[in-house]
């Protein structure tokens, strides 16, 4: 999946990260956090950022402090989609 829209983000990159170790697919998250369907895809690739109630569902299940979303991906970790 493309990660380089305009709006990819730390907070972006920090979820990658939360749903690969947690081995959770983006519509299951979805499910879990009554999400429309394919929010969390534009997300993930920068396409849109999550709004304040969706910063908060994420923050109070995986911890991604909700100012990570404004935020640049870290240079390194954006490249080669690695967690910090």
């Amino acid at each position: 999946m493309r990660r380089s829209g305009a709006h990819y983000s730390e907070g972006a990159r920090l979820l990658w990260h939360e749903l690969t170790l947690a081995k959770l697919s983006q519509a299951a998250l979805q499910r879990e956090l009554k999400l429309s369907q394919g929010a969390i895809g534009r997300w993930l690739r920068g396409d849109r950022l999550p709004d304040e109630l969706a910063r908060a569902k994420l923050f109070a299940r995986f911890g991604i402090n909700p100012s990570a979303w404004d935020q640049k991906a870290h240079a390194r970790a954006a490249k080669f989609g690695e967690a910090s």
